[in-house]
């Protein structure tokens, strides 16, 4: 699932994807089993594998309100 948001974060970078949008991508099949908690718990877990591999957390950003997005300027 991680890689389901980055994938589409990477696709628009330095805009914000909205906390629906990612929804609908994660739980498609299972609308309600959308949460803010479980989208930030994955995001927390990218930002987790992206530091492990060398790259800096800070390319994926939440935007208060909005929603997430990856900067290419960590």
């Amino acid at each position: 699932s991680e890689m389901l948001v980055l994938e589409r974060l990477v696709r628009t970078p330095d805009e914000p994807i909205s906390y629906f949008e990612l929804g609908d991508i994660l739980w498609k099949d299972k609308p309600d089993d959308f949460s803010l908690w479980a989208l930030s718990r994955i995001t927390y877990k990218l930002r987790n594998k992206l530091r492990q591999n060398g790259l800096s957390e800070n390319y994926v950003k939440n935007v208060r309100g909005e929603g997430y997005l990856y900067t290419r300027l960590p």
